[in-house]
C-alpha cells in the first residue's frame, strides 16, 4: 500500500492533510499552503497567545538573569530561583500531562539557552555566565528526574512489584527522554545528551544483570518462578519502550555520541542493531 493512500482521521476544528473527496494524504507543500490560509480556532488562538507571553517572560528572565534573581533572592543565592521553580513546574504539572507534545517545549526553550553564543536581541550582549550555568543546570535536573523516574531505586534493577501505574510512569519518563533528546528544534548541549545516555545504559545493564540472576534462581523455586513469569511481560514491555526511544535518539545524535564517547557509541550500536 502506498503511503499516500493511508486515510487520516481529521481533528475537529482544523485543516488536515487529506484530499477532498479522496481521503488520501496531501503533499507537504499543499498542506503548508492550506495551513497558512486558514484561521485559528479560538482555543488555538488563546493557546498561541498564552505561550507567546510565557516564552517572552522566560526569555526576559534569562537575558536579565542577574537583575531578576538578585531582586528576588539576593545576590548570594540568586542562581537557584529560576531552576528550582521551573523544575517544580515540570515535575508537578508538565510531566503529569498525557498526550501533550507541546508542553515539553517549555523546558526545552529554557535548555536551549545553555549556550554562551546566544545574545540579547535588545542589548546585543551575550548571555551572562550565570544565566548559561542556570539553563545548563536546569537541563541536567530535568533529565536526572526523568532517568530516576524510569529507573527508580527500588525497581531499577528488577521489575518485580511494579504495578500497572508504576510501569506506565516509568515508560512515560522514557518517552519524554526519547522525545526531548531526539528532537531537532532546540539544540541541546552535547554533554547533557551524552551524560543522560551514559546513565541510562549503566542502569539498564545493572537491571538486565539482576533480571538474569533472578531467572537463574527461579529454576529452583516454584514460588519465584510464578512471580518471574508474572513480570516477564512488564520486563519485555519496558525493554521495548527503552530501545525504541534509544533508537530515536541514536538516529538524531549518533555523530555527537561518537564524538563524545566512542565506547558508548559502540555499545548503543550493538544493542540496537
Amino acid at each position: 500500500m502506498d503511503a499516500a493512500d493511508l486515510k487520516l482521521k481529521p481533528r475537529k476544528g482544523s485543516t488536515y492533510p487529506v484530499r477532498e473527496g479522496q481521503g488520501t494524504a496531501q503533499s507537504a507543500e499543499d498542506y503548508d499552503r492550506e495551513l497558512k490560509l486558514r484561521f485559528l480556532t479560538d482555543k488555538e488562538l488563546k493557546n498561541s497567545l498564552l505561550l507567546n507571553e510565557l516564552f517572552g517572560y522566560l526569555r526576559k528572565r534569562i537575558f536579565f538573569f542577574t537583575k531578576y534573581e538578585s531582586a528576588l533572592l539576593g545576590s548570594d543565592q540568586g542562581s537557584n530561583m529560576l531552576t528550582d521553580c521551573l523544575l517544580s513546574v515540570f515535575e508537578q504539572r508538565i510531566f503529569s500531562q498525557n498526550k501533550s507534545k507541546l508542553l515539553q517545549f517549555i523546558p526545552l526553550f529554557v535548555m536551549g539557552h545553555a549556550h554562551t553564543k546566544l545574545t540579547n536581541p535588545t542589548l546585543k550582549t551575550p548571555l551572562s555566565a550565570e544565566a548559561v550555568k542556570a539553563c545548563n543546570t536546569f537541563g541536567q535536573l530535568i533529565f536526572s528526574f526523568l532517568v530516576r523516574t524510569a529507573f527508580p531505586a527500588e525497581t531499577s534493577l528488577v521489575d518485580v512489584g511494579d504495578s500497572s501505574a508504576q510501569l506506565d510512569r516509568r515508560m512515560k519518563a522514557l518517552n519524554y527522554l526519547g522525545s526531548m533528546l531526539s528532537q531537532s528544534v532546540v539544540k541541546l548541549p552535547g554533554t547533557i545528551v551524552h551524560q543522560c545516555l551514559a546513565l541510562v545504559m549503566t542502569f539498564q545493564d545493572q537491571r538486565q544483570k539482576r533480571w538474569s540472576q533472578q531467572g537463574d534462581s527461579s529454576k529452583h523455586s516454584t514460588a519465584t518462578t510464578t512471580a518471574t513469569n508474572g513480570n516477564t511481560s512488564a520486563h519485555k514491555l519496558f525493554n521495548h519502550c527503552l530501545y525504541q526511544n534509544l533508537a530515536m535518539i541514536f538516529a538524531q545524535e549518533h555523530q555527537m555520541i561518537k564524538k563524545h564517547d566512542l565506547a558508548l557509541f559502540s555499545k548503543l550500536s550493538k544493542r540496537l542493531f
